[in-house]
């Protein structure tokens, strides 16, 4: 596992946590707003990938990707599910680490990256 200094995560979107619908779209538009506010001057700039025990085979991989829209980092991150849940840490400033949660990665896979200057 990637190992980081920051234990708590500056945004969270775990569904699962929320009571009914409501509250789910309330909690995913304060994640939106969250990684607009924090990612939107990193637009054009390439993200550099780290990830580790990913899947249900527990792979590691790396590769890069151009942060379009903030939202990329979690669009560029996620498996093909909609039950998971996505504990994003900052550790610099242009340096973050991401946890995800869900049914083959039910220990979570860690993403550590850094974005181009």
């Amino acid at each position: 596992m990637i190992k980081y200094k920051n234990t708590n995560p500056f945004t969270v979107y775990d569904p699962l946590e929320c009571k009914d619908e409501m509250e789910q779209e309330m909690h995913w538009e304060d994640f939106q707003s969250d990684l607009e506010e924090e990612f939107d001057d990193y637009c054009k700039k390439h993200v550099f990938v780290n990830g580790e025990n990913i899947g249900w085979q527990n792979l590691n991989h790396k590769w890069i990707f151009e942060l379009k829209e903030p939202m990329d980092i979690f669009y560029n991150l996620i498996p093909k599910t909609s039950d998971l849940a996505y504990y994003l840490y900052k550790l610099d400033h242009d340096k973050y680490a991401a946890r995800i949660f869900h049914h083959d990665a039910p220990t979570g896979e860690t993403y550590e990256f850094k974005i181009a200057a």
